[in-house]
């Protein structure tokens, strides 16, 4: 469901931004170039556009890092557990044996009682 949603939300999204690329595609801007300080003009529909496209794809390669952080912790906190259920499985059979042990030494102790 939530997909459906996140699907529908977003072709609702790039809807609005081709209509309000299409309503103002005759409207002509000017701006300064910051780095040779030269006068271009565009049309602001295709501008909104063009911004809207670059700034989809910027969201996309943020989301794509952050799910690759994500996984990265995911995969290091797997391992951490992995090694504590492996120690903690080895410290119950270091107890397994001394019990075991224990109920033998207990057995020679009372056999050896039990002659005198």
């Amino acid at each position: 469901m939530k997909k459906f949603a996140f699907i529908i939300i977003t072709a609702i999204i790039v809807g609005l931004v081709l209509y309000f690329g299409y309503l103002n595609a005759p409207i002509n801007i000017e701006y300064r170039c910051v780095f040779n300080q030269r006068m271009y003009g565009a049309s602001l529909g295709k501008l909104a556009l063009v911004m809207s496209f670059f700034s989809a794809l910027g969201g996309f390669l943020y989301a794509l890092f952050l799910q690759e952080h994500v996984n990265k912790l995911c995969n290091a906190y797997k391992k951490k557990n992995d090694s504590i259920a492996v120690k903690s499985e080895e410290d119950s059979a270091k107890i397994k044996t001394l019990e075991a042990k224990i109920q033998t030494l207990e057995a020679a102790l009372q056999s050896a009682l039990n002659k005198e």
